[in-house]
């Protein structure tokens, strides 16, 4: 996570200024920013169908994206790997090249003072987590937080504070991490009694 997001800007305005407008506009200050989908998701979304599409060009400005909207590396390899069995050996082995040079960008940027973390976090609520709360998947959601640690879902203040740290200085050593606040919703589905639950792979 970079102390500042960069805004999401078209790569030709020296060249097709009505292109690079139009995108701008319509693509990254309206699409990007609807609220049914988090950043995060669009940029799993997106990643994913520029592997499928072998569209490589686009490939290294949405991995960093992607990057930048708490999507986390490992995240990203295994995004690539099971893309493999759907898309294609090739797409997959040419990503996994891009990804690579993606990955050293956050060591130069370390080199520069920069550092990159990001946040996982799990039920927060917010009127998306309200509508999936009250739909049709609500019952297991419910029982995912009535069997956690916490107890009760997490609040964006909460995930704000934990974004504060890592981007002030009390927090100035952590780089290249996750931070993952669920409230111990994980911890449960593998260990505890949600693991119980789940059918045999």
């Amino acid at each position: 996570m970079l102390d500042e997001k960069t805004p999401m800007r078209a790569p030709w305005g020296d060249i097709a200024p009505r292109l690079a407008e139009i995108s701008d506009t319509v693509l990254f200050d309206d699409v990007w920013k609807r609220p049914g989908l988090s950043p995060r998701d669009r940029s799993l979304i997106t990643v994913a169908s520029l592997i499928a599409l072998y569209r490589t060009n686009e490939l290294p400005f949405h991995l960093k994206k992607a990057l930048e909207n708490g999507v986390t590396r490992d995240e990203i390899i295994e995004m690539v790997t099971h893309l493999a069995f759907y898309s294609g050996w090739p797409s997959a082995s040419t990503a996994i090249g891009i990804v690579r040079q993606t990955f050293a960008e956050a060591v130069r940027w370390g080199r520069r003072g920069g550092r990159i973390n990001s946040i996982s976090p799990g039920i927060i609520i917010t009127p998306l987590a309200n509508d999936e709360l009250n739909g049709p998947r609500g019952e297991g959601y419910r029982r995912m937080i009535e069997n956690s640690v916490a107890k009760r879902a997490g609040t964006p203040d909460e995930v704000g504070h934990v974004g504060a740290l890592l981007m002030g200085p009390d927090g100035a050593f952590i780089t290249g991490s996750d931070v993952l606040m669920d409230g111990g919703v994980t911890a449960n589905f593998w260990f505890g009694d949600l693991a119980s639950a789940q059918p045999n792979a």
